[in-house]
């Protein structure tokens, strides 16, 4: 019993130490731009989205929902890869409010959904916190933060 008890304490120390290790490594991410899905927070400044449209997709839109889920806006994309940035203006070139916004893409085949995809963006990180239970959570501006996990690029900013 005494063993079980010692060999479990040198496990908790090593998950420790992993989560140190883990934290350090992401000590570098601070001021980098990850590229996460899930809301990003617009302040006037544009977002760059990562549309990823399926392969037999002929036509595309992005849409556009507010933080409390409803659709602000809808825009007809190109079917590409390539980064796309969206100005946060309505269809008149007025800015939108600031705020927290979920981009979708709503891809079609010959006039039938392919469904609806959550976009990725790129927001820069400002902090890396210990979840407790091993991982880490990246923390963005405005405080909306996700798993580091999620994070599927990282780059430097662009230079202003």
């Amino acid at each position: 019993m005494e063993q079980q008890i010692r060999t479990n304490d040198h496990l908790s120390g090593l998950s420790a130490q992993l989560g140190l290790t883990t934290m350090s490594q992401l000590s570098g991410w601070i001021g980098m731009e990850a590229r996460i899905s899930g809301p990003a927070r617009f302040d006037g400044t544009p977002i760059t989205l990562s549309p990823n449209p399926p392969a037999l997709a002929d036509s595309a839109q992005l849409i556009v929902r507010d933080s409390t889920g409803n659709e602000v806006q809808r825009l007809p994309v190109a079917i590409t890869a390539s980064e796309i940035a969206w100005p946060g203006t309505d269809s008149t070139g007025t800015p939108l409010p600031d705020g927290v916004y979920s981009f979708y893409l709503e891809s079609h085949s010959a006039g039938s959904s392919l469904g609806l995809q959550e976009m990725e963006h790129y927001a820069i990180v400002r902090e890396a916190q210990g979840n407790g239970a091993g991982g880490v959570r990246l923390v963005f501006d405005g405080g909306l933060s996700t798993d580091a996990t999620v994070a599927t690029a990282l780059r430097k900013p662009p230079q202003l």
